[in-house]
C-alpha cells in the first residue's frame, strides 16, 4: 500500500495535542509520546499513517493505538 509518514519538529512534541479516537461513542486518546517517534538523525516522525492506496484514505491505527489499550479478540464469537 501507499503509506504516507509525517515528519514534526522534535522541539514541539511536548505541545503536540493528544488525537482522540472515538470509536461506537468511547474516546480514546493517544498522547504525542505514543505517536511521535525520534528517528536517528533528531528528526522526529509521526507512527501514524494514512493509507492513500486506494480512492477512501483511511487510518492504520495498529501498535500506537493497541498498545495503549488492552485488546482482546475472541473470533469463535465475533467480537
Amino acid at each position: 500500500p501507499s503509506l504516507s509518514q509525517y515528519i514534526v519538529s522534535c522541539d514541539d512534541v511536548q505541545s503536540l495535542p493528544d488525537i482522540v479516537f472515538t470509536i461506537n461513542g468511547v474516546a480514546y486518546p493517544v498522547p504525542a509520546s505514543a505517536y511521535i517517534r525520534r528517528g536517528q538523525t533528531d528528526i522526529c516522525y509521526s507512527n501514524l499513517y494514512k493509507d492513500t492506496s486506494t480512492i477512501f484514505s483511511h487510518w492504520v491505527l495498529g501498535d500506537v493505538f493497541l498498545r495503549l489499550y488492552f485488546t482482546v479478540f475472541d473470533r469463535a464469537n465475533n467480537r
